[in-house]
């Protein structure tokens, strides 16, 4: 008699993320996912057509859980910059995980990643940059500087984000100095 599965895909996406989390992308294939699962290889095929999808459903998870812990960061008693310091630590624990595959050209010019993977980057990076325009909003507000700059808020929240997306990628430039010139543009 065949052993049942409660959940099988949340028992599929432990597995899957404790490859990927332990031994990286190269390691992750649906056979050791199978194996780890005490799935069959077709099961799992029924979830996910592709490793692709697989993954896509792991990022999205991990961006899902990523909004919640951003709420309770933009809701905390911290200063501007620490918030934003937390939010930057948050994408770099995401890059660190998802590298292989979010940071690599083929991600971006394979048709398969296209279509679902930049579509759906574009709706949680238009999320973030909303989030942290509204703490830029919360931070002029206090400083009574808003005319002070010409710099429109959104497009201020897309330099912070972008820079921060920059910065998970290269390791040499130093959030230190990014504060810097971000405390001299407010």
């Amino acid at each position: 008699m065949p052993k049942i599965i409660e959940n099988p895909k949340a028992t599929i996406i432990k597995n899957a993320k404790e490859i990927l989390y332990k031994e990286g992308y190269c390691s992750l294939n649906i056979r050791k996912i199978a194996k780890r699962s005490q799935i069959s290889v077709g099961t799992i095929y029924n979830y996910y057509p592709t490793k692709k999808d697989l993954v896509m459903e792991m990022m999205m998870e991990y961006w899902g859980t990523f909004f919640v812990e951003l709420k309770k960061v933009i809701d905390s008693k911290d200063d501007f910059f620490m918030k934003l310091r937390k939010i930057f630590d948050e994408l770099i624990e995401f890059v660190e995980i998802f590298k292989e595959i979010w940071l690599t050209p083929e991600f971006y010019h394979h048709d398969d990643y296209i279509s679902p993977g930049i579509k759906k980057e574009s709706v949680y990076m238009e999320k973030l940059i909303r989030k942290v325009g509204k703490l830029v909003t919360e931070e002029r507000s206090q400083m009574s500087q808003m005319n002070k700059s010409d710099v429109k808020t959104y497009e201020l929240a897309q330099f912070i984000v972008m820079n921060f997306i920059t910065m998970t990628q290269k390791k040499s430039f130093k959030y230190d100095i990014f504060e810097k010139i971000l405390k001299s543009a407010l």
